[in-house]
């Protein structure tokens, strides 16, 4: 490079090629300033650097004239150079950047340059993204395009999945969409399903696909309960009940719990306004939302701090489709009016309450859903596989199907006081997992009543004692903040119950 100066005073040796320094540039990067000072006297002041050399240019030019047009294919290189140079706000600038306009179509140029130490974002963040939300990325467009090299990483990483159907259907999904120049493909991208932990079931489905059937290969699967199983890890069972309880204003007990209600692990949390608010923060953070999306807590099981996220305006969930379903020509117009927010299986819902009105991704029609008319006027919700099952002003439990075609009133509340003054919202608490279970919980919160609705069996019992229990220190010491679900790592749930605490 040949600096607008024309006293030059050190010179670079990038990878055999030559660039000047001067005055200037000596000024604004204090490593030159250190460097050209410890090379005084010398016969030659020069150093040898080893990085891309068009980002390096792209770099010095940036520096010299106070501007640059950032791109994705070179993102990565330019945060390593700025971090080799210690110039702590341009790597801020490049880091603001990267996250505001990083979306799944950049992965086949960023997943190259990431890797587990590489600053801007390394494998570990880029991994847990990737796998908290595989299914919503194998429905988009984007999928389809992607390189082989691309969906077989995907593909074997300890995605979060309902069942490994999922991540068949992802796979026959690609397949499809060029099937001629793909097909040499198949039996090593049929490989990432990890057949060992398929349900019967979802096996006869695979069995009975054409695709399938005519590729003839054969599944590998292990004998029941074998050790050392190839197979590796289930993905399969990654969504667990959470408890959060508030102990005094600010700490947090967060506690995970296992398939029959009890305790895994639980952690005291303090608030720390300084984690992250991207969506893509470091593999040991995991981010919980309840009250139907309004609240998201952000939370480092590492340190045991926590944040709250903004559900609001140009929020997480709004950068969350941004990041995966933008290319796809989704945009959400008015965000703001969409105030709840549902996950099912490889779908998402928004909901606005004030017009009754549910919108989907992907869409699965291009008018928006009504809910229900005013009389059944609906202020709760939570997905159970292909069930929504909601709570209503009136305080009528209802089960509908995922479409709200057909619903039924499975309770009603008789003994609590009819008057429109009154939120219920902020009474009851509502949830369930998404898929692989039976059971919807409904706290309410005023007169501590929780109870757990069997889908299979139509029953209700009453788990008062895990929610509420009898103890009056800890009735005196805590309060329930929320009931809720949440997808955690099993890296992080294998280390915290393992640890018993």
């Amino acid at each position: 490079m040949d600096s607008r100066g024309t006293d030059y005073q050190l010179t670079i040796v990038n990878r055999s090629v030559e660039h000047r320094i001067g005055k200037r540039l000596i000024r604004e990067i204090p490593y030159f300033e250190k460097i050209h000072h410890d090379l005084k006297g010398s016969k030659e002041n020069k150093i040898e650097l080893d990085f891309d050399e068009q980002t390096l240019v792209s770099f010095l030019n940036w520096i010299e004239l106070g501007y640059i047009f950032m791109e994705m294919k070179n993102i990565m290189h330019m945060c390593n150079i700025a971090d080799y140079f210690v110039l702590k706000s341009v790597i801020n600038n490049i880091e603001i950047y990267f996250h505001n306009n990083f979306k799944i179509e950049h992965l086949p140029i960023v997943l190259p340059q990431v890797t587990t130490t590489s600053k801007l974002i390394n494998s570990g963040a880029l991994n847990a993204f990737l796998c908290r939300h595989f299914s919503k990325i194998a429905n988009t467009t984007v999928w389809l395009d992607y390189p082989v090299e691309i969906i077989k990483y995907i593909c074997n990483l300890e995605v979060m999945v309902h069942s490994e159907i999922q991540v068949f259907e992802a796979i026959y999904r690609w397949m499809k969409h060029n099937p001629e120049s793909r097909k040499c493909y198949l039996d090593g991208l049929l490989n990432h399903v990890r057949w060992c932990h398929l349900e019967a079931k979802d096996l006869a489905l695979i069995e009975e696909n054409e695709f399938f059937k005519s590729s003839g290969f054969k599944p590998i699967i292990c004998p029941s309960r074998k050790l050392n199983c190839d197979c590796g890890l289930n993905r399969t069972d990654r969504n667990y009940f959470i408890m959060i309880e508030k102990l005094g204003d600010s700490v947090l007990r967060i506690k995970v719990l296992d398939n029959n209600l009890l305790p895994l692990f639980n952690r005291i949390m303090k608030p720390d306004a300084s984690l992250p608010s991207h969506i893509l923060p470091d593999q040991h953070i995991s981010d919980i939302s309840f009250h139907f999306g309004n609240q998201i807590i952000r939370v480092d099981w590492n340190r045991n701090k926590y944040k709250y996220l903004s559900a609001q305006h140009d929020s997480y969930f709004q950068r969350i489709f941004k990041y995966i379903f933008e290319k796809d020509g989704h945009h959400i117009e008015n965000y703001c009016d969409w105030n709840r927010f549902l996950e099912a299986n490889e779908r998402c819902i928004l909901i606005n309450f004030c017009s009754q009105l549910a919108r989907y991704w992907p869409k699965h029609t291009a008018e928006d859903t009504e809910i229900f008319s005013d009389k059944n006027h609906a202020i709760l919700a939570t997905v159970l596989n292909n069930n929504i099952y909601l709570l209503t002003k009136k305080l009528e439990f209802i089960q509908s199907d995922i479409y709200f075609q057909k619903h039924v009133t499975l309770y009603k509340y008789s003994n609590r006081p009819k008057t429109g003054s009154i939120d219920y919202s902020d009474h009851f608490i509502l949830t369930s997992k998404q898929s692989n279970d039976d059971r919807v919980i409904l706290i309410d919160t005023h007169t501590k009543d929780a109870r757990c609705f069997n889908v299979s069996t139509r029953e209700w019992s009453s788990i008062n004692h895990i929610i509420y229990p009898d103890s009056n220190e800890q009735q005196e010491s805590c309060s329930l903040l929320t009931f809720t679900s949440a997808f955690i790592s099993m890296d992080i749930i294998r280390l915290f119950a393992s640890l018993k605490v």
